[in-house]
């Protein structure tokens, strides 16, 4: 079940269904432009969700962004959960000087968590600089398809319990 596509980690069976993610594109004037993005699938080996937003002001040489978005999912053969959000935000300003110049400003940060066990990446970038916090144990996992093998006898009953009876008196 999906509204949306999947989440970008996920591996894809070929036959699942390729579905556009809903958008939004607004635009009210020449001045702000801002577009958004979102997701959701429940497959037989997780749960994913994701939303992206991105808003661009500009007038003339001045532009200023924001851009946010946030990735989760949820795998539970094997159990396995990776959440990425990100915030960013920033103003540029074109000039001539010599030639083309511009000056750049921007702020932003990440967060990368995933488990079991629990663990993460904390980074914060401004234009002149970046670092990164990380915590826990572990890489993140790299997620693999859960194979029919796997499937059938972790989340569908044994053949012999699909139809009984049980006489009560």
């Amino acid at each position: 079940l999906t509204l949306g596509g999947y989440h970008p980690k996920f591996i894809v069976p070929d036959h699942y269904p390729q579905v556009p993610r809903p958008a939004l594109n607004w635009k009210v004037s020449s001045e702000p432009d801002s577009t958004a993005d979102a997701y959701f699938a429940l497959t037989g080996s997780s749960i994913m969700a994701g939303g992206h937003l991105q808003a661009t002001w500009q007038s003339g040489a001045l532009r200023a962004w924001f851009n946010a978005g946030a990735d989760f999912i949820l795998a539970w053969k094997p159990y396995h959960y990776d959440l990425g959000l990100y915030i960013d935000m920033g103003v540029s300003y074109t000039f001539e000087f010599f030639g083309t110049r511009t000056l750049t400003a921007d702020l932003g940060a990440d967060l990368h968590l995933w488990g079991p066990p629990f663990s993460g990446t904390a980074t914060i970038h401004w234009s002149i600089i970046s670092f990164a916090v990380d915590f826990g144990q572990g890489a993140p996992q790299q997620l693999e398809k859960l194979k029919w093998d796997a499937f059938k006898p972790s989340f569908l009953p044994k053949p012999e319990q699909i139809c009984s009876i049980a006489v009560q008196q």
